[in-house]
């Protein structure tokens, strides 16, 4: 499954780390796969849960974080998680933290909100025009009718004209 690289957060020794969502959102903007990236190991989990926001589109508090089933704290380390991480050899050889990743209740990606506003947009250009057609046509057929009437007037004034001209 295709997943998006993060970029790198913080410095110094870090964990490679795949955030796999939980649920499939689909045309959301959320690659199958998760995300990956690396995660200094000194830096409490609310780093790497902005991270993944800002990338998202949603508040931080709209990202919930777990690993084996248990909700991790967001001010502690990974580590301080109770979340065994890699040794060097292990880092080396491409191990990786799997934590996983959760939306809150009512909070969407920022790519299915976006997607909603143009369409809302694109349907509200069209109603616009669709009306803006049906003022013209409508305004046209006034004028006509304006005109269908001053023809006739004219018309009634030129015949009153010639009978009593006739007379």
């Amino acid at each position: 499954m295709a997943t998006e690289e993060l970029p790198p957060i913080g410095e110094g020794i870090s964990n490679d780390y795949l955030l796999k969502p939980i649920q499939d959102f689909t045309d959301s903007g959320i690659p199958r796969g998760g995300f990956v990236g690396k995660f200094a190991r000194n830096l409490p989990v609310m780093r790497l849960k902005e991270a993944l926001a800002s990338r998202l589109g949603i508040p931080t508090d709209g990202v919930w974080f777990a690993v084996d089933g248990r909700d991790m704290d967001d001010d502690k380390t990974v580590g301080e998680n109770g979340v065994l991480e890699p040794g060097p050899a292990a880092r080396n050889a491409g191990a990786k933290v799997m934590i996983t990743f959760m939306l809150a209740d009512g909070i969407e990606p920022g790519a299915v909100v976006e997607r909603r506003r143009q369409q809302h947009e694109a349907e509200e250009r069209a109603f616009a025009e669709r009306m803006a057609r049906e003022m013209a046509a409508r305004e046209a057929a006034r004028e006509q009718a304006a005109a269908e009437a001053k023809a006739e007037a004219e018309a009634k004034a030129k015949a009153q004209a010639e009978a009593l001209a006739e007379v």
